[in-house]
């Protein structure tokens, strides 16, 4: 899913809203509907999260919440792998966040999943190749 332009109060009250749908359950314990509609709201929320902290500079959860998020939208696309989709947040391999001076750059990862988790192997061939 493509970052979604909004203000910062905005992707708040979406958010907020996103997680008043979620489903608590393990993926073996939820039907297709279920995670299905779980999938699409964890894209969703991720990709939100990935505008405010790469366009906007101003993200609202921790690294360690949005790794627990994508980590469970793994697991429901291990589960139900029917459902994945190309914008998926687990089928990228990094970004391309603003600089302060509107710029670009690319990001060599900070971790797991979707801030750029997947591009740590270049990024340490990038290190040790200098």
């Amino acid at each position: 899913m493509p970052y979604q332009p909004m203000t910062l109060e905005e992707a708040r009250q979406e958010v907020e809203r996103l997680r008043q749908q979620a489903i608590d359950k393990p993926p073996e314990q939820m039907t297709r509907k279920e995670a299905a509609q779980e999938m699409e709201r964890l894209r969703r929320e991720l990709s939100i999260h990935d505008w405010l902290y790469y366009v906007l500079n101003q993200p609202i959860i921790s690294d360690e919440e949005y790794d627990r998020l994508f980590r469970r939208l793994v697991q429901l696309e291990e589960g139900f792998p029917e459902f994945i989709t190309p914008d998926s947040p687990t089928q990228r391999v990094g970004f391309m966040p603003a600089l302060k001076n509107g710029g670009w750059f690319p990001s060599l990862g900070r971790g797991v999943g979707g801030r750029g988790g997947r591009a740590a192997p270049l990024r340490r061939c990038l290190v040790t190749s200098r």
